[in-house]
């Protein structure tokens, strides 16, 4: 990619960005927390996921494409009465786009939920970015006794139907524990 579609695909980003505001839909202090845009890209080479203060709590790459990104997610855990600060990073070549909220003034902007019954949690992680919802489903499957369980994860990106073949196959890190999805439950509400 040439400089000057790099500069215009950032100039279309902060654009973008500027104009997926959380006003009018949240309370003034939320609005208040969240003033400045809930989006930024960091495109400096070698330019981390998590910043200095934030834990990596899950993290996850793509295996199917040439392309190559991964999915990083980030929790910097207040101080006092300070509440946790939630970061979803989707990290390409590109560089690395961050959305980023408040525990408590997340709602459309990162959410996450969990479905469980004997021998089978389903996670889902769904934030947005200027250029719509992604959703990362997490499944881990233990139901066939005489097999090995399975975890898969799937992406899907903007223009895909959650839970549809549409979605693109991850890998966990394999730093991380299966279902590392979970610790959000200690920051961030089950939507």
């Amino acid at each position: 990619m040439t400089n000057a579609l790099k500069t215009a695909a950032l100039a279309a980003t902060v654009t973008l960005a500027s104009a997926c505001s959380t006003t009018g839909t949240l309370p003034p202090q939320t609005q208040a927390q969240n003033r400045a845009s809930p989006y930024s890209l960091d495109q400096s080479p070698g330019a981390q996921a998590c910043k200095a203060g934030e834990d990596e709590v899950a993290s996850f790459m793509s295996v199917d494409d040439d392309f190559g990104y991964g999915v990083a997610v980030c929790v910097a855990k207040g101080s006092g009465d300070a509440e946790d600060r939630i970061a979803v990073i989707f990290a390409g070549e590109g560089g690395n786009l961050r959305t980023e909220c408040v525990a408590s003034a997340c709602d459309g902007l990162i959410g996450y939920s969990r479905y469980t019954r004997p021998r089978f949690t389903e996670l889902k992680l769904k934030w947005s970015t200027p250029k719509g919802q992604h959703t990362i489903v997490e499944t881990f499957d233990a139901e066939l006794v005489d097999a090995p369980p399975e975890n898969s994860v799937r992406h899907y990106w903007p223009g895909q139907e959650a839970g549809t073949a549409e979605g693109g196959e991850m890998v966990p890190n394999p730093n991380k524990d299966a279902l590392a999805l979970m610790t959000l439950e200690k920051s961030l509400p089950s939507s």
